[in-house]
């Protein structure tokens, strides 16, 4: 039976470390994530038996009781709350004190966690980095390829954006300019 029970708590560990993985993915491509957000976890202590989050937030280990004994109802609540803690230290929206307002490691993590920016510098216009980035690749590839990426480059992207700063292209920016041909729009074709 122990066995049994490792194998089953492994299991919620392992689909608790997915979905996380899976929130710390999808916000891994918004600017300042940091990847070093860890999991979380319910436990119990074992003097009064009563469960508490134990979980790293900010580089610090946290560890806030619960009044709640360990039953299978508790731990499910605790869960969710849990869940949702993770998924918000994941995208950067965790406020310590809204989830522990009476803890005294809330007064610690009031500061809201800025990342830290580059120097602000200009970027340079698009004209200048696509003729660098071509020179840099250029030797990797064929030479067939090589006519084929200058071709666009001439035709299509330094028309529409050789004059802008690198930095503030955006999607919003290049899609409409995307020819017809290129975009799945129009798939699949409509047959009556």
């Amino acid at each position: 039976m122990p066995l049994k029970r490792t194998w089953w708590l492994s299991l919620g560990r392992t689909a608790r470390w997915c979905q996380w993985r899976m929130a710390a993915f999808a916000a891994s491509t918004e600017p300042g994530f940091e990847e070093e957000q860890p999991m979380s976890s319910i436990r119990v202590n074992p003097r009064s038996r009563q469960l508490f989050f134990d979980f790293r937030y900010r580089g610090e280990r946290c560890r806030e009781y619960t009044s709640l004994p360990d039953t299978p109802a508790n731990r499910k609540k605790l869960q969710k709350v849990l869940d949702r803690m993770d998924l918000e230290m994941a995208t950067g929206t965790f406020e310590y004190r809204r989830y522990f307002p009476s803890s005294a490691m809330a007064a610690r993590f009031d500061t809201p966690a800025v990342p830290t920016a580059a120097p602000s510098r200009a970027t340079p216009l698009f004209r200048d980095f696509a003729e660098i980035w071509f020179a840099e690749r250029q030797i990797e590839w064929r030479q067939s390829y090589q006519e084929t990426v200058r071709i666009s480059l001439d035709k299509h992207l330094l028309p529409a954006f050789g004059a802008t700063p690198v930095g503030s292209i955006d999607k919003v920016d290049y899609r409409p300019k995307i020819p017809f041909e290129n975009r799945l729009d129009f798939w699949p074709p409509k047959l009556f």
